[in-house]
């Protein structure tokens, strides 16, 4: 009985990491005193580009979150601590976080945090580098129609022409077996309980 618990446990565990070590955002969202939208990241982020960017730009995108800023955002006047880096490199501070967007990937009820200077700046993503996002906060420059509910939202990395480089984001320190390794892994747990089932 008791070696029947320690598979059934490690069963668990095991099909625990697999199901968490893809993160997506939590993200929390109050008003600030003056009626500003205060977008709280909690926890970091890490990104991998997979697909070749077709323009410059990164663009960290929030699936459904809600229209609350209402076609509008912050147009580079956007306060807080948010910030990515690119292979570890020199923190780059976001200063837009907007909705409305309705172009290819994008829909209205997306959340949009970005940074103007590096697009500005024309800055292209390459094929492997991997785009940290720190947890932090963003207050907007405008007032939301609205304050969406805290959640938990898919996030993805575009470039300016919205081109998904990188989707299913990674709680930045965790690690994620690759998918054979994965597949392996939770075969094994179903069989080590399949086999204790059997001696019972």
């Amino acid at each position: 009985m008791k070696l029947l618990v320690k598979r059934i446990a490690l069963s668990a565990v095991l099909l625990g990491a697999l199901s968490t070590a893809f993160a997506q955002a939590d993200f929390s969202f109050s008003l600030t005193e003056g009626g500003f939208l205060r977008a709280t990241l909690l926890t970091p982020l890490e990104f991998t580009v997979v697909t070749a960017p077709t323009s410059y730009g990164a663009a960290f995108i929030f699936d459904g979150v809600g229209n609350a800023l209402a076609n509008g955002g912050a147009n580079g006047n956007a306060t807080g601590t948010l910030t990515f880096t690119v292979n570890n490199g020199a923190p780059i501070t976001l200063d837009y976080i907007g909705n409305g967007g309705n172009y290819l990937n994008i829909t209205p009820d997306d959340l949009y945090i970005l940074s103007f200077p590096f697009f500005a700046a024309n800055e292209f993503l390459q094929l492997g580098d991997v785009v940290r996002l720190s947890a932090g906060e963003m207050i907007s420059g405008t007032q939301p129609l609205f304050v969406p509910a805290a959640g938990t939202f898919a996030a993805n990395l575009m470039d300016n022409n919205t081109t998904l480089l990188s989707t299913g984001a990674v709680a930045a320190g965790s690690t994620v077996p690759e998918p054979s390794t994965a597949t392996a892994l939770a075969g094994l747990a179903i069989l080590g309980f399949a086999a204790s089932r059997r001696r019972r």
